[in-house]
């Protein structure tokens, strides 16, 4: 499952591979941004398009491959173009975008050799307990778990640049009234949105030859690893321009506390304006073909607190013991639920 939010702007979700809208003054001097990340998921064709000072331009776009058109961009809405689910991305072909407003600007993004993917050589993860403050000052415990990919370095590589997204999904038990002998027990499934989780990017340049541990994402330990949990981690080749934005973008957010002014000076990518080269014009658009590998997960050996994952206290279990009642809810009120079993799941 890979789902990605239709967002509008240029900032990143601190790297989640989603540009969010950010609410910048006007000012006196127009900046444009173009974002996007396109790849063979029909969920990752989305180009943003915006403008500091709003102007009632209308926007179109094009779609080159070595050079030549190959497919016209759908408005999907004002600010908004996306590439037809016809398009495949092919590796080792040169992509660009074309962006052009009803006022007559042209905006490019430089060609872009769309790379071999580059797939972990495993996932890993550990527990870590952390000590945490409550809102009323005191100190309790809480366990996380840290999702690893091992990269492999080999001898005399060039350096490679990766950014690595994850999403996950888990079961769910849902009985119909446990309060009813004979009701309805059967599993759901939820899928948790790409978007919930931070980019990692990466980079072997300087890294002695051998497997390379990458933090990938942690995730607190709750209710949602009662059953079969997975984390399924995608590997995005990218190219060294795109390993130094999203850093310059980390480093804004962890200095600054604040995703305003600072963020247009500093996201320079691949766009230019066609008619005026030496304009500043930020953002970046990625093309890749993303490699996934999952990590199951199953059984844990920490206590999983809250096990209800209700604000009431859990209800008696049943008489041999075997359901906890508190786990015994609505699964399709759970966003992302279904009950429809992911092919993946085992």
């Amino acid at each position: 499952m890979m789902k990605r939010l239709g967002c509008s702007l240029i900032a990143l979700c601190l790297l989640a591979a989603c540009i969010t809208e950010i609410d910048f003054e006007a000012n006196d001097t127009q900046f444009i941004a173009i974002n996007g990340v396109i790849s063979n998921n029909p969920t990752e064709r989305l180009i943003t398009f915006y403008e500091n000072v709003p102007t009632n331009a209308g926007i179109s776009g094009k779609l080159l491959k070595d050079g030549q058109v190959i497919a016209e961009l759908e408005p999907v809405k004002r600010r908004s173009l996306r590439v037809p689910d016809f398009v495949r991305i092919e590796e080792g072909a040169d992509y660009q975008l074309e962006i052009a407003t009803s006022e007559g600007e042209v905006y490019m993004t430089q060609p872009q050799t769309v790379l071999p993917p580059r797939r972990p050589a495993s996932l890993s993860m550990d527990i870590e307990s952390r000590l945490l403050e409550g809102k009323d000052g005191t100190l309790f415990e809480q366990n996380f778990i840290n999702v690893f990919a091992e990269m492999q370095v080999a001898e005399q590589e060039a350096p490679f640049f990766v950014r690595l997204q994850m999403d996950e999904s888990w079961a769910f038990m849902e009985v119909d009234d446990p309060r009813v002998e004979g009701d309805s027990i059967f599993l759901c499934y939820i899928e948790r949105d790409i978007s919930t989780f931070p980019s990692a990017v990466w980079s072997s340049g300087n890294q002695a030859p051998g497997l390379k541990q990458v933090l990938v994402a942690s995730r607190v330990v709750d209710n949602s690893f009662l059953r079969k949990h997975y984390f399924n981690v995608y590997t995005y080749p990218i190219t060294e321009l795109a390993h130094t934005y999203y850093r310059n973008a980390q480093k804004i957010i962890q200095n600054s506390g604040t995703l305003l002014d600072e963020i247009p000076a500093a996201l320079k990518g691949n766009v230019f304006d066609k008619n005026d080269p030496e304009r500043q014009v930020f953002g970046l658009v990625e093309f890749a073909i993303p490699d996934t590998i999952r990590l199951p997960v199953n059984g844990l050996t920490v206590r999983i607190p809250d096990p209800c994952g209700v604000d009431q206290p859990c209800a008696n279990p049943r008489p041999d013991g075997t359901l906890p009642f508190c786990e015994c809810a609505d699964c399709l009120l759970i966003p992302g639920s279904s009950y429809q079993k992911p092919s993946y799941f085992e």
